[in-house]
């Protein structure tokens, strides 16, 4: 597996062990890779994001902007905007079964690995 800068290409880590826990992450390319919960980066971003994006009721567009994107505060982050009980309270107002996978939104975005401009597919 190889982790390359997101910017520039070139090879940031390079193994060939599968688990990557500990190892930091901040602004690499994961394309290919499989990450924690067996998805393929490329699915979790394109399609796990989005449906946990509208999973508290509001519309991709709405979660999607530059004002809680490129925010990493919890109190105007996409989730936030997303499950807006969860504004005033913590992470525990986002309905239970939801909250692993906000956790690992949250790594990842906190890491500056999910852009904004990712490939939203539409459904058919």
């Amino acid at each position: 597996m190889k982790i390359l800068n997101r910017f520039t290409g070139r090879v940031l880590y390079e193994t060939d062990k599968e688990n990557l826990s500990g190892a930091d992450l901040r602004s690499a390319n994961l394309s290919g890779a499989f990450i924690e919960t067996g998805e393929k980066w490329e699915y979790y971003i394109s399609d796990v994001v989005n449906q946990l994006l509208v999973a508290g009721g509001k519309k991709l567009e709405e979660v999607r902007i530059k004002e809680h994107w490129y925010c990493h505060s919890w109190e105007n982050c996409p989730l936030t905007e997303a499950f807006e009980n969860a504004r005033e309270k913590s992470i525990n107002a986002i309905p239970v079964l939801l909250q692993p996978r906000a956790k690992q939104f949250l790594f990842y975005f906190d890491n500056n690995l999910i852009p904004l401009e990712y490939e939203v597919k539409e459904k058919t």
